[in-house]
């Protein structure tokens, strides 16, 4: 803050260089949580696989349109994802067919997701109104509850 409660210049640019990092990064999670929504598609049925593909094509897709408050599903969907198919991944043996080479597709594009979530926990904390007096503690809780809630979506 500049002198008076104005936000000066250097705060505007900083402010809209954050702005420009998150868009960058909510596109990025967003296309590969598409691409690994359509890829797992194909795989058969475990759990509740076709509903979190259906789920995280949707998100993915208002992620893409610009809505802010869908990055932290997307995160958690992509951590859903992983929980759904990195096991299964483990237990087949890796012999060239399409099933395998879309599990491992699949993982591989949801990392981005999973990866982001400490990037996404202030802006969780900003979505529920806590604001900026618990931004310390929502960066490090909200990827902990991101994750706890992806391994509940994923068990159903």
């Amino acid at each position: 803050m500049g002198l008076f409660g104005k936000i000066s210049s250097a705060d505007a640019d900083r402010q809209h260089r954050d702005e420009l990092a998150i868009r960058r990064l909510a596109l990025v999670v967003a296309i590969t949580g598409l691409l690994a929504a359509l890829v797992s598609l194909p795989l058969p049925t475990l759990g509740a696989s076709p509903d979190v593909s259906a789920i995280l094509a949707i998100i993915a897709v208002a992620v893409i349109a610009g809505h802010r408050w869908a990055l932290p599903l997307l995160c958690v969907l992509d951590g859903a994802m992983m929980f759904v198919w990195a096991p299964t991944l483990y237990a087949q043996s890796p012999v060239a067919n399409l099933e395998y080479a879309c599990l491992l597709a699949t993982c591989l594009l949801a990392v981005p997701g999973v990866v982001s979530s400490m990037r996404v926990g202030p802006l969780l904390g900003e979505l529920m109104g806590l604001g900026n007096a618990f931004r310390h503690t929502t960066h490090i809780l909200a990827p902990v509850a991101l994750v706890i809630l992806a391994m509940a979506i994923g068990v159903m």
